[in-house]
């Protein structure tokens, strides 16, 4: 039992490094198709690319579905595809190294009087990425998420924003950290306009509505795009999400090329 632990244990292991393999890939790809020199070059705020973890061999929707655990939760084909646990910590590994990447380039050459990035610098300072999984589960403490991989013994509540990071297959996507950059400047140079303007106002607050808070509007854009999934999805309601996931996500047909 031991050795069959063990051996499991090293092709997850094995298969986790090969879609770290593909993610680095897919993340050079998107520089080069977003660089200006490329033929037919694709603006960066619109370039993402997604790579998809799916046993071709057996899985489908319907076996990922699942006969036990809770409602919604699909659980893992036969252990052949990672569970939420050890799909999340490879997740935040792989961040941390692509963030360690790109820290170690700066510190060696933080002398340099050129501030831009140089055509060597590493694939951590140009993408961002973002993981999804199908069991995927907001506030679980270390504990729950580790013990986690084959069941939903010992989850936590079913929360509604869960969904937002729901897929089929356990998924990395990837975005060029360009966008995100120019995004948050736009909204800072826009909110910059909006005070100027304020600046000259009578001075009444009263026509300033909740949704035009101050303090909401200067939020960096990834954290107003949070809350307001979060808010979309609340009064959608847990029931309502689970059950469109079951049959619209889980339950559509798998075709594999």
């Amino acid at each position: 039992m031991k050795r069959h632990r063990i051996a499991s244990e090293e092709r997850m292991a094995t298969i986790l490094d090969t879609m770290e393999d593909i993610a680095r890939d897919a993340g050079r790809h998107l520089e080069q198709i977003t660089e200006d020199s490329y033929v037919g070059c694709i603006d960066a705020s619109t370039a993402i690319s997604f790579v998809i973890l799916v046993d071709t061999k057996t899985a489908t929707s319907s076996s990922l579905s699942g006969q036990h655990g809770l409602p919604g939760l699909p659980a893992p084909n036969n252990n052949l595809l990672p569970g939420f646990g050890t799909f999340h910590e490879f997740f935040l590994d792989l961040e941390d190294r692509l963030l360690d990447e790109c820290d170690e380039y700066w510190d060696r050459n933080d002398d340099d009087d050129d501030d831009e990035e140089g055509d060597d610098s590493p694939l951590g300072c140009e993408i961002t990425i973002a993981a999804f999984h199908p069991q995927w589960q907001f506030g679980s403490n270390d504990n729950n998420i580790n013990n986690n991989d084959n069941n939903a013994e010992g989850r936590g509540t079913e929360q509604s924003i869960d969904f937002e990071k729901r897929t089929p297959y356990p998924t990395l996507s990837i975005v060029m950290s360009t966008a995100i950059d120019a995004l948050m400047k736009e909204r800072s140079t826009t909110n910059t306009k909006n005070n100027n303007s304020n600046d000259e106002d009578d001075g009444d607050v009263d026509n300033v509505g909740d949704d035009n808070d101050g303090s909401d509007q200067s939020a960096p854009a990834t954290q107003r795009i949070a809350a307001l999934n979060e808010k979309t999805l609340k009064e959608i309601g847990v029931e309502v999400l689970r059950h469109l996931f079951d049959s619209e996500v889980i339950g559509c047909p798998v075709k594999h090329g």
